[in-house]
């Protein structure tokens, strides 16, 4: 990983906890300080702040502070924890460990778990919907690239994908396709987000589509392959669940082997995209290695 990065995620880490510690704080003095506890409790748990940071880091290529970028940052950390919230459920993945510590429905009940992870969503469009310094134009569109990223042409459709195909014995889409949309949607959001925001050319903008359709394949491709080689204790969450579940992932449909020759493959493609971006300086390239080599 280039030294820049972990200075960068050494700086910027601590203001978007700090911040998503800040939003979540509402203090209520009736029952429904169960529910802002519950929300909590999967949001601030340590975490990569992939996402988050990928956000913050697309933005230094327009600018040089981050301040202006992190209540969206903030907003895309929340859509991913009430992902994952409701990934966790015994409807769906059936987990019980999240970030190194209890899934959110363990704790808190399943009822509870659900409108966490419902409100942390709705949450993170009231906060993308606030007045920025940003073009208004832009930033509706940037709110509508993101709904999409999470609807049945990301997060949603390819969460319905993977669940419907491991009750199937016959392949019923490409396991890329499935990864595109449940992981790669996302992160090609944030990669774009501040693209959007910022007016940038359309062809930047198709070379940020580009990088992050291959990140996003590279970082899925990865989180299979570790699924089979750590343990649970590093990964924050069960190992082997994939497995398990007939869940069809690059280490079924190719091997250790052929997944880990996939996922270089992805890697090379996201930085020859980023090449042609001519931003030297910019911390992409960083995030493309920590996909590739991170352990959890």
């Amino acid at each position: 990983m280039p030294q820049s990065l972990p200075n960068f995620i050494a700086k910027t880490k601590p203001l978007l906890m700090g911040q998503l510690d800040q939003l979540t704080q509402f203090n209520l003095e009736d029952p429904r300080q169960q529910l802002a506890t519950a929300m909590r409790h999967t949001l601030l748990a340590p975490s990569k702040c992939f996402r988050g940071l990928l956000v913050c880091a697309t933005h230094r290529i327009f600018s040089d502070t981050v301040d202006t970028i992190l209540p969206v940052a903030c907003a895309i950390e929340m859509l991913h924890t009430g992902s994952l919230i409701y990934d966790d459920l015994p409807c769906m993945d059936n987990d019980t460990l999240r970030r190194g510590q209890p899934c959110c429905h363990c704790l808190f009940g399943e009822d509870i778990a659900i409108l966490a992870a419902y409100t942390l969503q709705c949450y993170a469009y009231e906060i993308l919907n606030k007045p920025t310094n940003f073009d208004p134009k832009n930033q509706l569109a940037m709110m509508q690239f993101i709904s999409q990223a999470c609807g049945i042409h990301g997060i949603a459709g390819g969460q319905a994908l993977d669940l419907i195909q491991a009750r199937s014995s016959e392949k019923i889409s490409p396991v890329e396709t499935i990864h595109a949309l449940k992981t790669g949607a996302t992160i090609v959001a944030c990669v774009c987000i501040p693209a959007i925001l910022h007016g940038a050319d359309p062809t930047t903008l198709d070379t940020l589509k580009k990088t992050g359709s291959h990140l996003g394949l590279l970082f899925q491709i990865v989180d299979d392959i570790l699924d089979v080689v750590s343990p649970s204790e590093t990964l924050g969450k069960t190992a082997n669940k994939d497995s398990e579940q007939n869940k069809f992932t690059y280490i079924s449909e190719l091997g250790l082997a052929g997944a880990k020759a996939e996922a270089q493959h992805q890697a090379d493609c996201a930085k020859k995209q980023l090449d042609s971006l001519n931003y030297p300086n910019n911390h992409l390239y960083g995030f493309v290695e920590w996909a590739q080599t991170r352990i959890h």
